[in-house]
C-alpha cells in the first residue's frame, strides 16, 4: 500500500463541544472526521471506522494511543507478505509512568491469541468478514471475542515486536464499577460461547489458561 493512500479516520462520538480539526496542527495524512451528535459507544464507533476505511489495512488506535517506535509501513509489508495472518498485535507503553505492556524478548513476530485495540493492525476486509466487534459486549473483551472468531475462522494473529505504541491511559471519567462488571460478564460469556464447553468449564473453575481452538495447533497458541 502506497503511503499516499493512507488517511486518518477519527470518530467524534458525541463530544461537547465538537472536535475542531483546526486545533490539531499539521497531520501526516488527510483527516476524515465522522461526527456523532449523540454518543454511540466504542464498539459501534470502531465498527463504523472499519466500514468507512478505504485502505486494505487498518491501524487501530484509541484517542490516546499512537506509534512511538518502529515503522507502520514495514508492519503493513509484513501483513502483505503473510496472507494467513488476520492482524498484528503491537507492544505498547502504558500511561505517563511509561510502563511496558505485553513486552517480549523476541525480535521476530510470533503467534498469539489476542490483541489490544489500542495497538493493533488488521486486514480491513477480514474485519468486515468477521462482522467486527460484537455490539452486545458494550465494551471490555471485544478484542478477545474478535480474536477467538478470527482463530476459529482459520486466521492467525501475530505479535509484532518491531513497532511500539504509546497508550496515554487515564482513569478520569471511567466508571470502574461498571467496567469491572462488564469485564466479568463478558469474560464468562465468551468462554461459554467461543470455547468448547468441557474446556471452558475447566478453564473457569480450575483457572487454567487454555486457549480457544485447541483443535488447531497450527495457530501457535
Amino acid at each position: 500500500m502506497a503511503p499516499e493512500a493512507a488517511e486518518l479516520l477519527l470518530v467524534d462520538d458525541g463530544s461537547q463541544p465538537p472536535i475542531d480539526p483546526a486545533t490539531f496542527g499539521p497531520l501526516p495524512f488527510p483527516l476524515r472526521l465522522i461526527r456523532h451528535e449523540t454518543s454511540q459507544g466504542v464498539i459501534p464507533s470502531r465498527n463504523e471506522i472499519a466500514q468507512a476505511c478505504r485502505t486494505p489495512y487498518l491501524l487501530s488506535c484509541d484517542d490516546d494511543s499512537y506509534p512511538i517506535d518502529g515503522s507502520v509501513s514495514e508492519a503493513v509489508g509484513y501483513l502483505q507478505a503473510h496472507p494467513e495472518i488476520f492482524g498484528l498485535s503491537f507492544p505498547y507503553v502504558e500511561g505517563r509512568a511509561r510502563k511496558p505492556m505485553n513486552p517480549s524478548q523476541r525480535r521476530e513476530p510470533y503467534p498469539v491469541r489476542m490483541f489490544a485495540a489500542c495497538a493493533f493492525m488488521c486486514r480491513t476486509a477480514g474485519y468486515r468478514e468477521l462482522g467486527g466487534y460484537s455490539p452486545w459486549l458494550v465494551k471490555q473483551n471485544e478484542e478477545r471475542d474478535l480474536s477467538y472468531r478470527a482463530l476459529l475462522h482459520g486466521w492467525d494473529i501475530f505479535h509484532y515486536p518491531a513497532l511500539t505504541m504509546y497508550h496515554d491511559y487515564t482513569p478520569v471519567a471511567r466508571n470502574m464499577d461498571r467496567q469491572d462488571f462488564l469485564t466479568m460478564r463478558n469474560e464468562t460469556s465468551l468462554e461459554l460461547l467461543r470455547i468448547p464447553w468441557p474446556v471452558a468449564l475447566v478453564k473457569r473453575y480450575m483457572h487454567l489458561d487454555i486457549p480457544p481452538g485447541t483443535h488447531r495447533p497450527s495457530n501457535g497458541c
